[in-house]
């Protein structure tokens, strides 16, 4: 399992964790994690509640934002994980099967703060690339909320 990417000092996106790395997270000062991923996919190593019980444990606040499919992020979606991630204390783990919708969703949620290429740059240096599935959507919710 890929560890934890780092996008800013506010974010953490990655893999649904195991319980050891929940632990480590807090021991490296993250101190809230979202989990974006349903109960329900294939690739579990946790459920929500178990991440839930784990991440109040060590110490951090939890809270599920799920977003279903990358290639259609609703602004329901954002607007949830938005509101989740402005009320959390930082740094903060987002984390679903892969890392990749962690870090779409992110990005969405800053557009009213940052541009795209900033975003888009930014989460390829963490080591996901939006530029296929990502740019359309951040695209199109920048002409929503203009």
């Amino acid at each position: 399992m890929p560890a934890p990417r780092k996008i800013t000092q506010d974010i953490w996106v990655g893999a649904t964790p195991t319980a050891a790395m929940l632990l480590q997270l807090s021991r490296f000062g993250i101190k809230s994690v979202i989990c974006n991923q349903q109960d329900s996919e294939e690739i579990r190593i946790l459920t929500s509640d178990q991440c839930e019980k784990i991440s109040h444990k060590a110490g951090m606040q939890y809270i599920q934002a799920i977003v279903e499919d990358r290639h259609r992020v609703t602004e329901e979606e954002v607007l949830r994980f938005q509101k989740a991630f402005e009320a959390l204390p930082k740094p903060v783990f987002v984390y679903c099967r892969a890392g990749y919708r962690a870090a779409l969703v992110w990005a969405l949620s800053q557009l009213e703060n940052r541009g795209i290429e900033e975003l888009i740059e930014d989460v390829f240096d963490a080591g996901y690339d939006l530029t296929l599935v990502g740019r359309p959507q951040m695209e199109a919710r920048l002409e929503r909320i203009d």
